[in-house]
């Protein structure tokens, strides 16, 4: 039976007065979050940002120089030569058309994905070791999903404004969604003023703290469930863990992707 307009307005009215409420709840979890932070010192505030800013530019330079992610930029170098054998360096990839280096870059994703929910589901399993090294796990993961991802478009992120880049990319991920409009387009305006590099300008900030809050509560419900087992496994923490950290990484390498597309047309133009 056809509906008409009337009656779509008085059914859309719960759906509105439920997004009303849920954006009130938001705006006051906003609100105690900002008068929480607000009872410390300001000096105490800048330095704790700052303290995580360089925290994650370290982790981001470690995670350059390592084995691994060496090996890989390599891996995807060569895999770019079936597309154009003059290929060289990881900077050369940006010389193919879109629809290569999107496949570049889902064939990349697709294995991170993968990885982060096993790593997940191992690190809730039960032991509190594990549980414990989840978040700094999950963070090393989804920094180099960001430089992952990077490279599969061709950017280098061992220069320095790549490594600023990379990381407000994966800043501007995992900050809640109601904020990523801000941060997307604080994101294309430093990608537009290469010359302008501020290392000592904020990177992470009040809604970032969310995400911490968010793992935090992940962590206490995965350690509150520990105990309930299937055939002696944990499958509930399990699967809440593995889901958890798979969704991060989906939304940390679907914006990472994103934005490297965006540069790539910048360029062109």
């Amino acid at each position: 039976m056809p509906v008409s307009a009337e009656d779509g307005r008085v059914l859309a009215g719960p759906e509105r007065e439920s997004a009303v409420f849920e954006d009130g709840l938001k705006r006051k979890y906003d609100l105690w979050l900002e008068e929480i932070f607000s009872l410390l010192p300001e000096d105490v505030q800048r330095k704790f940002w700052e303290s995580l800013d360089d925290w994650l530019l370290y982790l981001e330079i470690l995670i350059q120089q390592t084995g691994f992610q060496k090996k890989k930029v390599r891996q995807i170098t060569e895999k770019a030569k079936i597309f154009a054998e003059d290929i060289e360096n990881i900077e050369d990839l940006q010389k193919l058309p879109l629809h290569q280096l999107n496949a570049l870059a889902n064939q990349e994703i697709s294995e991170l994905k993968l990885f982060s929910l096993l790593q997940g589901a191992v690190q809730c399993s039960g032991n509190r070791l594990m549980l414990g090294l989840d978040l700094p796990a999950m963070t090393v993961l989804n920094v180099r999903a960001v430089q992952t991802v990077a490279a599969a478009y061709g950017f280098d992120v061992q220069k320095p404004f790549e490594t600023v880049a990379a990381l407000k990319v994966f800043h501007c991920a995992t900050v809640p969604k109601r904020f990523q409009k801000q941060y997307w387009e604080e994101l294309k305006a430093f990608a537009e003023k290469q010359e302008e590099i501020d290392v000592r300008k904020p990177i992470t900030g009040l809604p970032w703290m969310n995400h911490l809050l968010v793992q935090l509560f992940k962590g206490f419900v995965v350690h509150m469930l520990r105990k309930k087992r299937y055939n002696g496994w944990p499958l509930l923490s399990m699967a809440i863990g593995g889901w958890a950290n798979f969704r991060v990484t989906k939304d940390v390498t679907d914006l990472a992707k994103r934005f490297y597309q965006y540069r790539l047309s910048r360029g062109n133009e």
